[in-house]
């Protein structure tokens, strides 16, 4: 009889012992990236990691959880945050903390418009006087195809002499209506997409169709798979942002935010 019962005991600590186990295993695969927004960024980059980097060790300190806690990416322009993997009671008392502004977890965004026209609103064609000269348009979007007819810089002169940016030059090329073109992805980017090149060359499509829409050359019946048969008329310096027709909310805000001096240094820096 005793046997029997050391027998039980020991069944029932072994079933306990693995709950305890797949319970605290759960608990880490839980975990997700959130992005912690901490209102205006730091005096100096320094200072911005060291508080943190402390943020995240409260954060570890006070839910007990065993995995040591890295920054995946951090803001510096514009804005103070940066990007954490957390479990979600980790990320309710990462919000509870001096200084944390707001905790939201990463999210998808879709590309969502192929009528960028009708989408904001603005009539396609206006009458107005051509003043307009030396104009750089700036796109962001999932890279550009240099070699389509939108952007043959045939009958355009040098670059406007403002321009001091830069054309990544590996599967790919620039020339004087495509003037510049850059990636501006994180390592975090690199780890979640599956067509990662590390050049600015679309491979979705959207980002040169945006592209043709926002500065192209006028091209005859254009079209989208045989659909939308029209005219496409319209310096073009590329930066892209989304690899995927998904992008994460995460490197959005990572590129976004920086590239407004960016864009404005590559004319006047």
């Amino acid at each position: 009889m005793d046997g029997r019962k050391s027998s039980i005991c020991i069944l029932l600590l072994v079933i306990f012992t693995s709950f305890g186990v797949e319970c605290c295993q759960s608990s880490e695969n839980d975990m997700k990236p959130y992005i912690i927004y901490t209102g205006n960024e730091k005096s100096d980059e320094a200072s911005s990691l060291l508080y943190y980097n402390n943020l995240l060790q409260q954060v570890a300190a006070g839910t007990g959880s065993q995995e040591k806690k890295s920054i995946i990416q951090y803001y510096k322009r514009s804005f103070g945050g940066f990007v954490a993997n957390l479990t979600k009671e980790e990320a309710n008392k990462m919000a509870g903390l001096d200084g944390v502004v707001s905790v939201f977890p990463n999210k998808e965004r879709h590309v969502l418009t192929t009528k960028s026209w009708s989408f904001v609103g603005m009539t396609q064609y206006v009458e107005r006087n051509s003043y307009e000269h030396d104009i750089i348009i700036g796109v962001i979007d999932t890279g550009i195809w240099p070699e389509s007819a939108s952007f043959d810089d045939k009958g355009f002169g040098p670059p406007p002499a403002k321009w001091n940016g830069t054309c990544m030059t590996s599967n790919f090329s620039c020339n004087n209506k495509l003037i510049g073109a850059r990636k501006y992805l994180t390592i975090y980017d690199e780890m979640t997409t599956k067509d990662y090149i590390d050049s600015p060359r679309d491979l979705e499509g959207h980002g040169t169709h945006a592209a043709s829409i926002a500065a192209g050359n006028l091209v005859n019946m254009a079209s989208m798979f045989g659909h939308s048969m029209t005219q496409l008329q319209m310096g073009l310096i590329y930066y892209q942002s989304h690899l995927e027709e998904i992008q994460l909310k995460a490197s959005i805000l990572q590129m976004e935010f920086p590239l407004e001096h960016s864009m404005q240094c590559n004319m006047e820096c």
